[in-house]
């Protein structure tokens, strides 16, 4: 979203927005809707596919291939927006905590909430291990080593993640993501 249209929130805003609605006396679907919308923006908040910081190595192989055809890309049909800790998972986290604060919150949404963008078959292959809107069990063991891992589903599915910048609209790595 432009900066200049009236629903542009800064980062800082969607957090200060976001506890105030969370402390007010309102339903869970309320609170739940709006963390939703936040999650969305926080994602997608340098660009939905130009400009995510963070692509599958299938991805960006993927791209480069349509780029060499020169026609427009229609990224929808190519590429999916993922959120690597599912936004259900991430709200109900959120919603369940009684000392969320400010400092807390950006925190969760710093570490939980990325978005990469993958390749459709990617996406299929999520889903296809039954992580469409979970995590593994393991995210969720206080004593596993891959307790609270953001990136464990992409671990388990071998979808190697590449965070870059962009420039002069490509893609410039700056490092792999570790798991």
């Amino acid at each position: 979203m432009r900066k200049e249209d009236k629903k542009f929130r800064t980062r800082e805003e969607m957090i200060c927005d976001s506890i105030f609605i969370i402390k007010a006396p309102l339903t869970y679907a309320t609170k739940y809707a709006m963390i939703d919308n936040i999650c969305w923006s926080w994602t997608e908040y340098n660009g939905k596919y130009k400009g995510c910081e963070y692509w599958s190595e299938g991805a960006l192989k993927l791209l480069n291939e349509l780029k060499k055809d020169n026609e427009k890309i229609d990224y929808q049909k190519h590429f999916r927006h993922e959120h690597i800790v599912p936004r259900k998972i991430l709200i109900d986290k959120i919603l369940s905590l009684t000392n969320l604060n400010e400092e807390i919150y950006k925190n969760i949404l710093n570490k939980f909430m990325i978005g990469t963008v993958v390749t459709v078959s990617e996406d299929e292959n999520l889903n296809s291990l039954g992580y469409r809107q979970k995590m593994p069990v393991e995210f969720f063991e206080i004593n596993s080593p891959e307790y609270e891992n953001e990136w464990l589903r992409y671990k388990k599915a071998n979808i190697i993640v590449k965070k870059g910048s962009w420039s002069d609209n490509k893609f410039i790595t700056e490092a792999d993501v570790c798991f």
